[in-house]
């Protein structure tokens, strides 16, 4: 038996949205026969002027004489990452039948790049991929927990020119990892929480050659949120908006925004809304630096701003904001301690004498005043106003992780092998009902941490041996609050100790991946791309500014540092523990 395989192994996790208008460009991404029939992904164009375009397009290799039938399906795969005249190089791998019938828009899957391997069959050839994840009817990838498998047939028959060409496959198209990571770039759509004062972004994969980034961000607005984060949140654009022109024109990097008349009937308060969406979607692109809404050419009046909109007009809805001030904080000799940009060290919370409880090493806070911990022995929540005296103790359980704070006040915190729990602002105990079954035991949560949007949180479960990143959304109902959505994020790391949000789309996490060692990673959620650097010696605790700036805490012996990061290095920076930042 034949076999040959193929490639470097490299993981990206990508998640695609579909965005249509009224010109597209199929690029179809992946398939197999093993997989579901979905939707095809398309994108709109736009009359983009002044953008530059560093996309280097992957050129497909046509078949030559002589090729095996390995060769061929080998030289299909390949070719598949060229998607010029609807995979015209690929499809001359195919008889003219097969050529004809087979639909590339019909499926949609990624395998890991390296993971192929061919082997002959007596109709023609099999393909064994390690997949990576699966594109659900939407166009947003879930991905896989690793070792799942795929296998993808394809009959073959000599032609008339006595070469061999594929004559029978499933609809669809493979792509590696590789490919993915390579053509396409990550961007955010923002939606309305559940009280519509806060964006949220949905991820957004873009092709890196598309001209239509701004018409396809548009319409990933205005098509609404995914099945990952629809529950817990809104959109304010009418049911049934649509671009009046089907593209969004963006000159000397004005984006022109023209709906259909259904926002007219809107009243101001909801207008405001839209324009804080488009602006803050917009805003990730580099040829954007201000929009103008209107309906069939005319502008749309907007209470307490100009016709050109700019970030600044909707500051209050800037999604990489805290609540609080933008200050370190630390603990030491059971104090907790702000750090200031002068180096002048403040004390926050002293605690009595009398205390009965020590601080552990997890400490967090809400706008700069009440302050949430753990205790030593890893078996109490502890809480204080932030204004003096004792910490009091608010739960307990039998491992409890670092605790975080929603939006309104209540404390989320896991007790590994009994759930996630929820203390509110009434001191109200809550258990979290979610649903990991699909990759662990669902009550083995070793962290918790919740995004500043206040709506997503990112949980670690671990099956005893090896950690995995989630990331889902809080949804209440009538003060029953409870996860949905939960995805995996990437599937690099293995161990985590820590994790801290960065931005509203990355994640900074303390941990390790098979090359073991303490690594400090960059997780960005829009492609699960991770980037990372050696961790400072003795990491135990991880904490980020709003600019991604890093700081670790630090154990060697008796002594507790607060290290720096600094490119590549860490430099120690205060004696102290737990550091972190507002929410």
């Amino acid at each position: 038996m034949s076999r040959i395989k193929t490639g470097a192994t490299k993981n990206t996790a990508v998640h695609i949205r579909t965005a249509v208008s009224i010109f597209t460009t199929v690029l179809l991404v992946s398939g197999c026969s093993s997989i579901p029939v979905s939707a095809p992904i398309k994108y709109g164009q736009d009359l983009t002027v002044n953008q530059p375009n560093q996309f280097i397009q992957v050129i497909g290799r046509p078949p030559i004489d002589g090729m095996d039938q390995i060769a061929v399906v080998n030289g299909f795969l390949t070719a598949l990452a060229d998607t010029r005249d609807d995979y015209g190089i690929a499809r001359e791998y195919l008889t003219q039948a097969a050529a004809q019938t087979w639909r590339s828009d019909s499926a949609i899957t990624i395998y890991e790049s390296g993971s192929l391997e061919i082997t002959q069959t007596q109709s023609g050839a099999l393909a064994s991929l390690s997949k990576f994840g699966q594109i659900d009817s939407t166009g947003y990838l879930t991905v896989e927990p690793k070792g799942t498998q795929l296998t993808a047939a394809f009959d073959l028959i000599k032609n008339e020119n006595d070469q061999w060409r594929i004559s029978a496959l499933a609809d669809g198209v493979l792509l590696t990892s590789n490919d993915i990571e390579r053509s396409f770039n990550g961007y955010p759509a923002y939606f309305l929480d559940a009280d519509r004062k806060n964006l949220v972004p949905d991820t957004v994969l873009l092709p890196a050659n598309l001209t239509g980034l701004a018409t396809s961000l548009v319409q990933a607005l205005l098509d609404g949120p995914s099945n990952k984060i629809a529950q817990a949140v809104s959109n304010s654009f009418p049911v049934g908006t649509k671009l009046t022109y089907g593209s969004v024109p963006v000159v000397d990097g004005v984006a022109t925004v023209d709906l259909t008349n259904q926002i007219l009937s809107t009243d101001q308060a909801t207008r405001a809304l839209m324009s804080a969406q488009l602006v803050w979607t917009l805003n990730s692109l580099p040829n954007v630096s201000s929009i103008e809404i209107k309906v069939s050419g005319q502008p749309v009046s907007i209470t307490g701003v100009s016709t050109r909109q700019t970030g600044q007009d909707w500051a209050s809805y800037n999604p990489a904001q805290f609540t609080g001030a933008e200050l370190l904080h630390f603990v030491k000799d059971n104090q907790v301690f702000s750090y200031g940009v002068d180096g002048v060290l403040t004390p926050m919370v002293q605690v009595s004498q009398d205390s009965q409880v020590t601080l552990g090493e997890s400490i967090g806070d809400i706008d700069g005043g009440s302050i949430a911990g753990v205790s030593v022995d890893g078996k109490k929540v502890l809480f204080n106003t932030g204004r003096g005296g004792q910490f009091s103790v608010v739960a307990s359980g039998q491992s409890v992780s670092k605790p975080s704070w929603d939006k309104f006040g209540s404390i989320y915190y896991s007790d590994y092998g009994n759930g996630i729990f929820k203390i509110d602002t009434k001191g109200q105990k809550q258990k979290i009902d979610f649903d990991s079954s699909n990759f662990a035991n669902v009550d083995q949560v070793k962290q918790v941490s919740i995004a500043h949007d206040g709506t997503r949180i990112a949980l670690v479960i671990s099956d005893g041996s090896t950690d995995l990143l989630l990331l889902g959304a809080i949804v209440e109902i009538d003060s029953v609050s409870r996860i949905v959505g939960l995805h995996l994020v990437e599937r690099t790391i293995t161990a985590i100790k820590d994790l801290a949000w960065q931005t509203p789309t990355s994640i900074a996490v303390l941990g390790s991946d098979l090359t073991g060692g303490s690594l400090v990673f960059d997780v960005d959620i829009t492609t699960g791309t991770t980037s990372s650097i050696a961790a400072p010696i003795g990491a135990q605790t991880i904490a980020s500014s709003i600019g991604k700036q890093i700081y670790v805490g630090t154990v060697s012996g008796a002594k507790l540092m607060v290290a720096k990061q600094s490119g590549t290095q860490w430099a120690d920076l205060v004696e102290g523990a737990s550091p972190y930042f507002a929410n």
